[in-house]
């Protein structure tokens, strides 16, 4: 697996993508994405486990992710290499970026439904249990403040991005959660 680069920093949502993975890779030192923009895996490895699983699924989007957590399952050993890296475009326009985040949210509850097989109150418990930690993240401001500081420490553009990251991390995290919270709506058990 090898490192991301946001190709086109200079947009302010796209931007905030870039430093907030230069700041997870700097929090965790030892941390080895799944998937990041690119990554390949051998032949005989992805035919022993079965490649990635098909079928329908909704939202019908990170499948290859799937690929991943069989190997992991067979500890197929994993390299990340953080000095190479895949260039790509981040969402750039407020409207992209809620999309994305959206979809990640609507990921987040159709991964625990369609691929962890849980029920739809589980998803709902687990969903509420993040909805109030994000609530008291907001309001405790200090570690919301914290976490922004340290992401907006990693802006190399010549423009102060605080105060516009702090909007952008807490429309990321509502968009997520707005996300879960329709797919969880929408499942029917």
């Amino acid at each position: 697996m090898v490192n991301s680069k946001v190709h086109n920093s200079n947009d302010i949502y796209a931007n905030f993508i870039y430093c907030s993975h230069k700041k997870k890779l700097i929090d965790r030192p030892n941390f080895s994405p799944l998937t990041t923009q690119g990554y390949s895996v051998s032949k005989k490895a992805a035919l022993n486990v079965g490649l990635i699983d098909k079928g329908i699924f909704k939202p019908n989007v990170c499948r290859d992710w799937t690929l991943i957590k069989k190997m992991d399952k067979q500890k197929y050993k994993k390299v990340f290499l953080d000095k190479v890296y895949c260039y790509h475009i981040a969402p750039h326009s407020f409207e992209d970026f809620y999309k994305t985040h959206f979809t990640r949210g609507q990921i987040s509850a159709g991964y625990k439904y369609f691929f962890l097989k849980q029920f739809k109150f589980q998803i709902f418990l687990t969903s509420g249990l993040k909805l109030i930690i994000f609530i008291t993240y907001i309001l405790s401001i200090y570690f919301w403040i914290k976490n922004v500081y340290k992401i907006s420490k990693q802006n190399k553009t010549k423009q102060n991005v605080f105060f516009k990251f702090l909007f952008i991390d807490l429309f990321k995290r509502i968009s997520l959660i707005i996300g879960e919270i329709k797919t969880i709506l929408r499942i029917k058990e």
